[in-house]
């Protein structure tokens, strides 16, 4: 099957945003063996895209076939939502502490 991808290459910064994974980890693949770098000048490394589909699979898959949300992305939702809750939360009896002090002056 021919590589899903319709770029050739790809920095580490566009690998990370792309497969939701931090930087950190694709050097860490680059340090594994598991992508191989290749330094364009000082500060710039990009890495070849049939690598990168193959080590995370787009060769062996259809875009049709793979889900939507990964189950990582919908544990970042939850956690995000769960965030959202308590700092209203916070907000909300940090405003009645507020009202509380008012009304002893």
């Amino acid at each position: 099957m021919e590589s899903l991808s319709i770029k050739k290459v790809y920095r580490a910064k566009e690998i990370a945003e792309t497969f939701n994974i931090g930087k950190s980890t694709v050097w860490e693949y680059a340090k594994q063996g598991k992508l191989t770098p290749v330094k364009v000048s000082p500060r710039v490394t990009i890495f070849k895209a049939s690598e990168v589909d193959a080590l995370f699979g787009l060769n062996e898959v259809s875009l049709d076939d793979q889900p939507k949300q990964t189950e990582k992305r919908k544990r970042r939702k939850k956690i995000l939502r769960k965030r959202k809750r308590i700092k209203y939360q916070m907000n909300k009896i940090f405003m009645m502490y507020l009202i509380v002090q008012r009304s002893k002056k």
